[in-house]
């Protein structure tokens, strides 16, 4: 990603001949590792949650507050992505989409293929989330 806006400002500033689709592959580079980062995120605690309340929680009742939120809230949400970019992924597949960059054809397919597994990955690592708090109720063990 820093390499093709590395290329683009040397090409743009130093040789005068601007690479119009260096920005956009960097932009679509970033999308991706973006989208990849949500379930990893997930995985390890990482994303931004209110804890003013919660972290004053017993580990029992962050469970039974993880379970009633994250699974309505989250789910809703990531059930709904998950199926619309799938759609949207095969669909840019069939197509063979691409953008009108100019002087080059750029993919958009593969970004949207990632977009799709990224929040499948998302809502499996939710559910396994959701999983591990239902277990840690009913055995009081942290899986």
């Amino acid at each position: 990603m820093v390499a093709f806006e590395f290329m683009e400002v040397i090409m743009r500033y130093f040789v005068g001949r601007p690479l119009n689709w260096t920005w956009e592959v960097a932009t679509y580079l970033y999308g991706a590792n973006f989208m990849l980062a949500g379930a990893w995120a997930l995985l390890n605690g990482k994303h931004v949650r209110t804890d003013i309340l919660y972290d004053k929680l017993s580990q029992k009742r962050k469970a039974i507050f993880d379970l009633c939120t994250f699974s309505t809230i989250f789910l809703l949400f990531c059930v709904t992505l998950t199926y619309y970019t799938i759609n949207a992924a095969i669909f840019s597949v069939s197509i063979f989409e691409y953008s009108f960059v100019i002087g080059s054809k750029i993919p958009i397919f593969p970004l949207k293929i990632v977009i799709a597994v990224g929040f499948t990955l998302l809502l499996l690592q939710g559910l396994a989330k959701i999983a591990r708090d239902i277990i840690f109720l009913i055995k009081g063990e942290t899986v």
